[in-house]
């Protein structure tokens, strides 16, 4: 049996605890009301705010958008290859030794045999030149190539990140989700603490009064104590549901320390089912996109390669002026030589065919392997549709059911509790009718989740 010292101490931690958890139950009912007026750090945020931060500020998605203009300067860079080179150049040089040729002497002279040779020095001690060159490109199969094989890279890139932006959208928004149901889970878990609390206030005046036994007293106690720790752990998973939100958006907790979700379960399950039946042409979709942009590469790239057989046709010119002397005096107009030619330039391969001939064989079975791969992927999509289709269905059926139950259990726990108060049912009767409202409650709460967690697949899954 428990002193009158010890019933004491219960009966003022029970009521403490009871006005403490009531006080900070209407400090957090009204938070978005109070904080924003005492801290800069509050972020009141709906669910397409939280997609559009993200859009807006997340780190890796801006690393897509800067892979995409990257690969539009490659592809300018890439048609500057067809303007002609034109520049100028400015040598000058210092002969130490002449160089010598060996002169068939005895073809000018008759006097000498035939055979006869003789080294004569061709230089002087200075020679320079000044001049301009160019060239220009009639036909080279490769810059062309080079040219359409970059433009189609660019179209990946940006289907890709299209599909980043997509993903991107899908994470934020589930993470909104998770955080919307973890606070539903704080507020359950704060209802439990409140409940928990009356029960072991009245546990207490009934023991007190000696209708129930010391076991019952401490099993409302234990009860009390396990809301307490659900509560903690619910606070904490809606901090951490929090951080990760903040990560998807670009912030960290530096620049915003709490997030007022202004969105409900029901204002969202609402919005996303408008959206549940939308799809998009299956042409235009990102997976079509894809696989339409990958293959186009890889033909222009087998393109490519056939053309190598063709030869390189180019324009070049040069004008230019060289000084010779012995004596280094670049001033004397006398000792400048005019030079200049223009010429056609064609190149033909030869030996490269033979290297040629097996890259083609090479891009015709990626050809092969891209359609596989997109046949790959329209069934696997059709598959995932079908697959978060039956969960929309069963979760919302099993969202309905939950709903139905909980009013049900609520109505349980109400009925239990006066009897109880009454002393016409056993502590062990009311427990039972706790833990059945806190099981459907959870199972609520989850269905809930899902739910809305499928829909937001599902659009995902429509639009890639």
């Amino acid at each position: 049996m428990l002193s009158r010292h010890r019933y004491s101490e219960i009966n003022n931690t029970v009521m403490n605890n009871r006005y403490l958890v009531t006080i900070f139950i209407i400090v957090f009912s009204n938070q978005q009301f109070i904080f924003p007026q005492i801290s800069d750090k509050q972020l009141s945020l709906s669910f397409d705010q939280a997609v559009s931060y993200a859009l807006q500020n997340n780190p890796e998605y801006k690393i897509k958008n800067l892979d995409y203009l990257i690969a539009q300067e490659q592809l300018k860079e890439t048609q500057l290859q067809r303007v002609p080179q034109i520049y100028s150049r400015y040598d000058i040089q210092r002969n130490l030794i002449i160089p010598s040729t060996l002169v068939p002497i005895g073809q000018f002279n008759p006097d000498l045999p035939s055979d006869e040779l003789t080294p004569i020095k061709f230089g002087t001690n200075w020679s320079s030149g000044i001049g301009l060159y160019g060239s220009f490109i009639i036909f080279d199969p490769e810059v062309s190539g080079k040219i359409k094989e970059q433009r189609a890279s660019v179209e990946l890139i940006d289907v890709e990140r299209k599909i980043s932006e997509a993903e991107l959208i899908n994470a934020a928004g589930m993470a909104y989700t998770d955080c919307l149901l973890a606070r539903e889970q704080v507020m359950f878990a704060e209802e439990d603490t409140i409940n928990s609390n009356r029960f072991l206030a009245e546990s207490y005046l009934q023991y007190e009064a000696g209708m129930i036994k010391q076991t019952d007293l401490n099993q409302a106690i234990f009860n009390h104590s396990g809301a307490l720790s659900r509560y903690n752990e619910a606070v904490r998973i809606l901090s951490a549901s929090y951080k990760t939100l903040l990560y998807w958006m670009g912030y960290t907790e530096q620049e915003y320390t709490e997030l007022l979700l202004t969105d409900s379960p029901g204002i969202l399950m609402k919005r996303l089912d408008s959206l549940e039946y939308e799809s998009v042409e299956p042409s235009h979709s990102l997976t079509h996109l894809r696989y339409n942009a990958i293959n186009n590469i890889d033909k222009i790239r087998l393109k490519n390669v056939k053309a190598g057989f063709l030869p390189v046709i180019s324009l070049n010119g040069i004008l230019v002026s060289d000084y010779y002397s012995n004596q280094f005096n670049p001033g004397n107009k006398n000792l400048w030589f005019g030079n200049s030619n223009i010429n056609v330039s064609v190149q033909i391969p030869i030996t490269e065919g033979i290297s040629r001939t097996r890259k083609i064989a090479q891009q015709n079975y990626q050809l092969e392997a891209n359609l596989e791969e997109f046949n790959a992927a329209l069934n696997k999509k059709e598959l995932d549709i079908r697959r978060v289709s039956d969960n929309i269905s069963f979760y919302k059926k099993e969202m309905n059911l939950q709903e139905s139950n909980l009013e049900l259990a609520q109505e349980n726990l109400n009925s239990s509790f006066s009897l109880f108060e009454q002393g016409r049912i056993l502590p062990s009767d009311l427990n039972n009718a706790e833990i059945s409202y806190k099981q459907i409650k959870i199972e609520y709460l989850k269905a809930i989740y899902n739910y809305i967690n499928a829909l937001l697949e599902k659009k995902m899954i429509m639009e890639s």
